[in-house]
């Protein structure tokens, strides 16, 4: 995908932070330009959601994200660089319900 001037992917966040998107509230966004498993440059978006109320977050929502990621960075003056966008939640802490993983039951 084509992308501008790497100063400017600060938009990706700033048009992303504090929005809600359906019942998925975008808590903030971290940006990172690296190197992708290809050895190519990458602009790298981790949109840190509010953590769900449910089990997860609705899909409908993870995909209006991600495409409004895609719209704002088209917004961009180009240059060619891949996107990889990721969704975390705000914090890790088991949610009700969750099973432990980690040596837990097979």
């Amino acid at each position: 995908m084509a992308l501008g001037s790497l100063e400017r992917v600060v938009e990706i966040a700033d048009g992303l932070r504090g929005v809600t998107f359906g019942k998925t509230l975008v808590e903030n966004v971290e940006l990172d330009v690296t190197e992708d498993a290809n050895g190519d440059r990458a602009l790298f978006v981790d949109v840190i959601l509010k953590d769900p109320s449910g089990d997860t977050w609705p899909p409908e929502d993870i995909l209006t994200i991600r495409r409004k990621v895609l719209e704002i960075a088209r917004q961009i003056p180009p240059i060619e660089i891949a996107i990889y966008i990721s969704m975390s939640p705000k914090t890790d802490a088991p949610q009700e319900g969750d099973k432990p993983t980690l040596f837990g039951d097979f």
